[in-house]
């Protein structure tokens, strides 16, 4: 677990932190990333790492929530769901975001962290479809099966896209999507 330390210092630590990471990352295999290769590369003491992080995951899953918070200013923004046909054209404006930030899907990737992605798309998924009420008429479990189809849908077609270097546009990539899950024949 990550602690929330909001002065300067700290801040500043974490970034150095993060950016150490994703430098290793692209030299080394993720699980062969030690504490100490981490702090040597952000030139931070060992204390630092601790009194911000229990793990090398940690740092990992900080920079997710902080993109996760910022996607959710965004889309609770009450002008975006005052104006935004929700369901289907919310894939639009997902992809966008996620597009401006793709430095931490490519660090997940890179760490084959797939699962920490998951783990954050399944709440998000599941705030969204409670606060806009998407399957009102769905019963708890079905909820339940429709947040994890969109999780393992948005979790595979991002991956595949940051994969890919993002050769098709977020437009096109949402449009796709929209006619492969809501287009019935």
């Amino acid at each position: 677990m990550y602690k929330t330390i909001n002065d300067a210092r700290a801040i500043r630590s974490k970034q150095w932190i993060y950016e150490a990471l994703v430098d290793l990352i692209s030299k080394k295999k993720y699980d062969d990333i030690k504490i100490t290769d981490l702090i040597k590369k952000a030139g931070v003491g060992r204390s630092t790492f601790y009194r911000n992080y229990d793990v090398i995951d940690d740092v990992i899953m900080e920079k997710l929530d902080s993109t996760f918070y910022d996607f959710y200013t965004f889309i609770f923004n009450s002008d975006f769901k005052a104006e935004t046909d929700i369901s289907p054209k919310l894939f639009i404006p997902f992809f966008s975001y996620w597009d401006t930030r793709s430095d931490i899907l490519e660090l997940i990737i890179k760490a084959d962290k797939i699962n920490l992605l998951n783990k954050r798309l399944k709440q998000s998924v599941g705030v969204i479809i409670e606060t806009y009420e998407i399957f009102s008429n769905f019963t708890e479990t079905d909820n339940e099966y429709a947040t994890e189809i969109m999780v393992g849908v948005l979790s595979s077609v991002l991956v595949k896209w940051i994969k890919d270097e993002k050769k098709v546009s977020t437009k096109k990539l949402a449009d796709t999507l929209i006619r492969t899950l809501f287009t019935v024949r």
